[in-house]
């Protein structure tokens, strides 16, 4: 579907795309070695909060809860 161009969303960096990149491999190698990764997913939610209070990673299908919230799901 094409949006009109005031309903896109903003462009982004591709730096900030390979900060973002690089986090989210950092955090999955984390979780693969069975390493803590508490700190890493709030230091990437922080990083990429969107302003409405959802930068939570989340788990399959959306799922935003105490037991899924913070974890990386592959």
């Amino acid at each position: 579907m094409d949006l009109r161009p005031e309903l896109l969303p903003p462009p982004v960096a591709s730096q900030r795309l390979e900060e973002i990149s690089y986090e989210t491999k950092r955090i999955s190698n984390l979780t693969h070695r069975g390493e803590p990764m508490d700190a890493a997913v709030a230091a990437f939610n922080e990083m990429t909060e969107p302003g409405w209070g959802g930068g939570c990673v989340r788990g399959p299908a959306g799922r935003h809860d105490g037991e899924y919230c913070g974890m990386i799901i592959d």
